[in-house]
């Protein structure tokens, strides 16, 4: 008896198909397609009910995600409209590794969908160097005495109360950013990164 293929899920009639993934699929390109002009530079953070997105303030745990789907759809289309549109923002992640106090453990998220697949989709050794940049601010976040990588840095001290919430934190998060450095260690094979 298998128990998996014996499950009731298993025995569902409606699972999709292969036909139905790519469908939906093909809809979901589209919709980027149509949403560009819209939504230009600017990076969606919530969608509400009314099909209308609240949009990051600059630098943002999701920044990466936009950047992240038109790569996506310019691998799976070819079309050179998502890969002009995805590198039109690579200035704002050139900020994010200028300017310390933007940089936090979510690196992973904003440069893993980013210059690291923009350098694997096009071979741009500026994005690959962009990625391993990345990867070292990344690494840098490291705490040897615990074994862990701070989530985010105390911003001076005007805030003592969320400079010491911020001190010393971790949260599970992080492991999401991890494969940046999985990646640059594969790129370099320097040990550090793994």
């Amino acid at each position: 008896m298998n128990r998996i293929a014996d499950s009731y899920f298993a025995m569902e009639s409606d699972v999709p198909t292969h036909e139905a993934h790519q469908a939906a699929l093909t809809r979901c390109i589209e919709r980027l397609r149509q949403q560009m002009p819209a939504v230009g530079l600017r990076n969606p953070k919530i969608g509400n009910a009314d099909n209308r997105w609240i949009y990051c303030n600059g630098a943002d745990w999701v920044m990466g995600f936009q950047t992240g789907q038109l790569w996506l759809a310019y691998q799976l289309t070819g079309s050179n409209a998502f890969k002009n549109a995805a590198k039109a923002r690579r200035p704002e992640f050139e900020q994010v590794l200028r300017d310390r106090r933007l940089r936090d453990h979510d690196l992973g998220f904003q440069f893993s969908l980013s210059s690291v697949a923009e350098w694997l989709m096009t071979g741009d050794r500026s994005a690959r160097a962009m990625g391993l940049a990345a990867a070292d601010a990344l690494l840098a976040r490291f705490r040897p005495e615990g074994g862990y990588i701070q989530a985010w840095s105390p911003q001076g001290t005007h805030d003592r109360e969320k400079a010491a919430f911020a001190n010393g934190r971790m949260i599970a998060d992080t492991m999401q950013n991890l494969a940046l450095l999985y990646w640059a260690h594969r790129e370099t094979a320097i040990e550090d990164y793994r």
